[in-house]
């Protein structure tokens, strides 16, 4: 499971349009061409979720204990 920290304009958690076009970069071409556009999409609606936070902010700002739990335990594996 991926994380990815946004945060939009009401502070709820979110995949902007800007963060949809992050897919479409460079980098994500090898991937895509293995699994094809709808396959790379569906893993990432399926494995990754926006969480709201500030990366200037100790732990990100993320008060939730759960969430934090989950970050650490899936980047620790």
């Amino acid at each position: 499971m991926g994380h990815h920290q946004t945060r939009n304009q009401r502070g709820e958690n979110s995949l902007s349009k800007d963060d949809r076009e992050i897919l479409l970069a460079e980098l994500f071409n090898v991937l895509r061409e293995k699994i094809g556009a709808n396959n790379l999409n569906s893993l990432v609606e399926e494995k990754v979720f926006p969480i709201a936070g500030d990366i200037s902010i100790e732990d990100f700002g993320i008060e939730n204990s759960e969430i934090k739990y989950e970050m650490l335990k899936e980047i620790d594996n």
